[in-house]
Formats: C-alpha cells, structure tokens, sequence
C-alpha cells in the first residue's frame, strides 16, 4: 500500500468519524440508539489509528483535517 492510499483511507475514515460525531451529538437520537453505534465507532477510530501509525509525517492539522493528496 502506497502512502498515497494510505492517507486516502485515512481521510475517508475522517469523514465517517465527523459524521459519527455529528450523529452522537443530535438530541432526536436516543441513547440506545447511540450505543448500538458504538461498535461501529471503535472500528472508525481503530481504523484512523492503523493509518495514522503507517503514516511518517504528519501534524495536528493533517490529523483533524485529513491529508493533502495530490
């Protein structure tokens, strides 16, 4: 796996992570909801840090924001 690909996971895990985040915050979801999602939330957060390790440089603005790819 090139770099390239692995930062394109890694952003494409991001936006199902923002969205997750979103989703845990909305009040019109309920708890039990929220907790049936919870699994699926440990992989996305698994899965940014499978990526993140693989990647050599990075900063705080790449993590939170995704990488540039170009």
């Amino acid at each position: 796996m090139t770099d390239k690909e692995i930062k394109e996971r890694y952003n494409e895990l991001l936006k199902r992570f923002n969205k997750a985040e979103i989703y845990f915050d909305r009040k019109d979801v309920t708890q039990e909801d929220k907790e049936k999602q919870l699994d699926n939330f440990q992989k996305i957060l698994d899965g940014l840090n499978f990526y993140l390790n693989k990647i050599k440089k990075h900063t705080k603005k790449d993590v939170l924001g995704g990488f540039e790819i170009g």
